[in-house]
């Protein structure tokens, strides 16, 4: 299975939002990521020094705090929202 690599535009649409809300995302991703709430500031560090840049030039940690921090962002968005209702009108 080949690996999926998004195009810059696609995510960073949603960098404004991330950076308006972080915390309001950080708590999101905090209530399944409860062993990790202690790094909340080194967390929240790294995010700042994360956006704006192609995803593909972070470091692994960065990809995954990044990941999240989108999910979290376009579940917020309605983004899941929209996708989950278009599959249940094909149904």
């Amino acid at each position: 299975m080949s690996k999926v690599v998004l195009p810059i535009d696609y995510y960073s649409q949603y960098n404004s939002y991330i950076t308006q809300n972080e915390d309001d995302l950080l708590d999101m991703m905090f209530e399944n990521m409860v062993e990790y709430k202690q790094y909340r500031s080194l967390i929240k560090a790294e995010l700042k020094s994360e956006i704006g840049k192609d995803f593909q030039t972070l470091s692994g940690n960065q990809q995954i705090i990044y990941s999240n921090i989108l999910a979290c962002a376009m579940q917020k968005m309605g983004y899941y929202d929209g996708i989950y209702s278009k599959w249940l009108d094909k149904r």
